[in-house]
């Protein structure tokens, strides 16, 4: 995660897909959910205690960084906040807006080794293992 606020913006020739959009922020180890909001939408200046990404599948989301500025994220774009961030956003048009909330919360230190299976030697995860079976059936359908 990035110590400032940044926003990468969509340039692929397809619409986003928020299946595909949350198994890549899965994978990048944050928490994922999915939140709409109606036109006219105002959130005030507040900050969150954990790093967030928004990833916008439709609409568009306007978002005021303090002391950095405003942006504009529409269908496909994602920002990066850091925790602490304060910034107040809005949504811009007729349309509501569809977007995913990740949420990076910093690694826990663990004390001791680590866990082993009843063989006694620690058990590797595959990259599957980390897809939640809802991920994988919804992939499925599409490809």
């Amino acid at each position: 995660m990035p110590d400032r606020y940044r926003v990468e913006k969509w340039n692929q020739v397809h619409a986003p897909n928020g299946a595909m959009l949350r198994l890549e922020m899965e994978r990048s180890g944050y928490r994922v959910f999915q939140w709409s909001d109606n036109p006219g939408q105002f959130y005030g200046l507040h900050k969150h205690g954990e790093n967030q990404s928004h990833w916008i599948i439709s609409g568009k989301l306007e978002i005021s960084v303090e002391r950095v500025g405003t942006f504009l994220l529409e269908a496909g774009d994602r920002d990066f906040m850091p925790a602490e961030t304060y910034h107040s956003a809005r949504v811009i048009g007729d349309e509501a807006v569809l977007y995913l909330v990740g949420e990076l919360t910093p690694a826990k230190k663990t004390r001791g080794r680590p866990k082993k299976s009843r063989l006694g030697v620690e058990k590797a995860k595959s990259s599957e293992d980390e897809i939640p079976d809802e991920i994988k059936n919804l992939i499925g359908r599409f490809f």
